[in-house]
């Protein structure tokens, strides 16, 4: 049942991929928003708050990479990008 999980997980970043981008995101900023309502309930200030809420993730945008890059299929994805640039200038010295 797992390697069907991991086939569907693939299927879908490779299909739906603005979907996939656009639910990380979401989690991720659900995530934060709920750190910063406990940070403020807990006395700090929301731009603090935030602060420390992002701190603690370790960074938007750098989870989000953390996520691709583990993700099931992410060799397929650099692949694509390896072949979108290397093979026209290869196709042009033919």
């Amino acid at each position: 049942m797992l390697i069907l999980h991991r086939i569907a997980s693939v299927l879908r970043w490779l299909f739906h991929r603005n979907s996939v981008e656009r639910d990380l995101h979401n989690e991720l900023e659900s995530f934060v928003e709920m750190t910063v309502a406990a940070k403020i309930g807990d006395g700090a200030s929301a731009a603090e708050a935030r602060r420390i809420a992002v701190l603690e993730l370790g960074g938007v945008e750098q989870t989000k990479e953390r996520v691709r890059t583990g993700r099931h299929g992410a060799w397929l994805d650099d692949l694509g990008r390896d072949g979108r640039y290397d093979v026209p200038p290869l196709i042009r010295h033919t």
